[in-house]
């Protein structure tokens, strides 16, 4: 590597994990980002993890800036959104570097459910990116778009501030009135249709058959939230983990955080700023990440006894 043992070297360095997917118990995938010197020099990396009792790591992809956003849809397609807002793809190895989609501060990335994958932001603005190209997706709304869930091709939702949810169906995005000013921060929408949608403050619903159900039991931002083998988990900064139970949540695992999860069939990943979770539904791994070239990825003890 090149850039991030320079910033690791700086003043002060520190360095955190944007985002985390894995595919089997053999490998978790992260891109994570160093910063030093007060936050102004960065550098991110796109790594392989082995995960084994002493792990090793590949280097995917390297560059000299910060990260927003990550989407690996496989194990050899990976979507990194860099500052800048810059595309980068890696596709069999092979790395292509795609212009920003538009000036607006567009930092964040998820998956359709047809093969594409979405860019959006600020002020309302969200684009297809498909094949090299970016299509603008017409948005009826000015506010920041934080979340979005499209689990099949033509159906989703997308969350922003002031209790913004758009419906999705493939091609266009239609208004859904919550009736609360909510700042939505995650989104999943489930088999049945459900909806769940998890927001500032512990704000918490559940949108079922058009009626939205209050979700008490929390009080720190919700960062994200999914199913895994059937049992929601929502993730906030502050406890951790939380299941459902009825209308009220229930603490599960006392991660500190959750600011994202992933989750196949198998697997459930979470990315706990400078640690990250690989679960099967009865084991765990974690890992830490440290602003050290010697010790950058480490396998260490479960730091919580899971409830």
């Amino acid at each position: 590597m090149d850039y991030l043992p320079e910033v690791l070297a700086g003043e002060e360095p520190y360095c955190e994990i944007t985002k985390a997917f894995s595919f089997s118990r053999d490998a978790v995938f992260l891109l994570i980002e160093a910063r030093s010197d007060e936050g102004e020099q960065a550098a991110s990396a796109l790594l392989k993890v082995t995960l084994s009792a002493d792990p090793t790591y590949e280097v995917l992809h390297e560059f000299d800036s910060g990260a927003l956003d990550y989407h690996a849809a496989s194990p050899d397609l990976h979507y990194v959104l860099a500052s800048g807002g810059y595309l980068h793809e890696l596709r069999g190895g092979t790395l292509t570097v795609h212009p920003f989609a538009a000036e607006a501060f567009l930092d964040n990335l998820a998956p359709l459910g047809d093969g594409t994958i979405a860019v959006f932001g600020e002020g309302g603005l969200m684009f297809r990116f498909s094949g090299g190209t970016y299509t603008r997706i017409p948005v009826d709304t000015e506010e920041d778009l934080h979340a979005l869930h499209a689990p099949t091709a033509g159906t989703g939702y997308v969350g922003g501030d002031y209790g913004t949810l758009l419906r999705f169906d493939g091609a266009s995005l239609s208004p859904v009135d919550l009736g609360t000013n909510v700042f939505i921060r995650a989104l999943h929408l489930k088999a049945d249709g459900t909806l769940l949608v998890g927001g500032a403050d512990g704000e918490a619903y559940v949108l079922r058959d058009e009626e939205l159900l209050t979700v008490e039991g929390a009080e720190a931002d919700f960062y994200s939230v999914t199913v895994f083998k059937g049992v929601e988990y929502w993730g906030d900064d502050d406890y951790g983990i939380y299941t459902r139970d009825g209308l009220a949540f229930a603490p599960r695992f006392n991660t500190g955080y959750a600011f994202d999860m992933t989750a196949t069939d198998d697997l459930l990943t979470i990315n706990a700023g400078y640690w990250v979770y690989v679960f099967d539904g009865s084991d765990w791994l974690q890992l830490q990440v440290n602003a050290d070239m010697e010790t950058l990825i480490e396998r260490v003890p479960l730091d919580f006894e899971p409830l």
